[in-house]
């Protein structure tokens, strides 16, 4: 998302950022690297979460029912009041709700297609060897494409 951090904190964002965000009519708005304080109330709702539903560790033997079990408790941490509002949390999400612009009618294609070439061990290599990945040595020398969108690679 950000190319460069410039002086004054300002943000150079990636091409691709920038073109997301203007499809989808937002302004990112970034905290500082290393600056927690910044993201209190982020921070104070994942404690929260983790205290009043992952602690103690659970147990369960379907990852689909303890799913469900988590959205009940969610649906039920709706109905209280916000901690500073004096609002149902879940009618306050409504009228925000209401509020926020329609998407476009086309998605934003967020893929990064690349083709690498597989080496003599079977690895790619992608963006200047920041990324790598081992093939099967049937791949060895191979061309092959791959999209960062979990898209299959071939």
């Amino acid at each position: 998302m950000v190319a460069s951090i410039l002086s004054g904190g300002e943000r150079k964002l990636t091409e691709k950022f920038a073109r997301f965000a203007e499809h989808y009519g937002f302004t990112a708005i970034f905290c500082n690297p290393d600056s927690g304080n910044e993201k209190g109330p982020a921070e104070g709702k994942v404690g929260y979460h983790r205290r009043n539903m992952l602690v103690p560790a659970p147990k369960f033997k379907s990852l689909d029912e303890y799913n469900k079990h988590l959205l009940a408790l969610a649906d039920a941490g709706a109905k209280r009041s916000h901690c500073t509002k004096g609002a149902c949390i879940e009618s306050l999400f409504e009228k925000d709700s209401a509020a926020l612009m329609p998407l476009p009618k086309n998605e934003f294609d967020t893929a990064k297609h690349l083709v690498a070439k597989a080496d003599g061990y079977g690895f790619m290599r992608l963006e200047k060897g920041r990324h790598e990945y081992s093939t099967s040595p049937k791949w060895v020398g191979c061309l092959a494409w791959n999209s960062f969108q979990g898209g299959q690679g071939r």
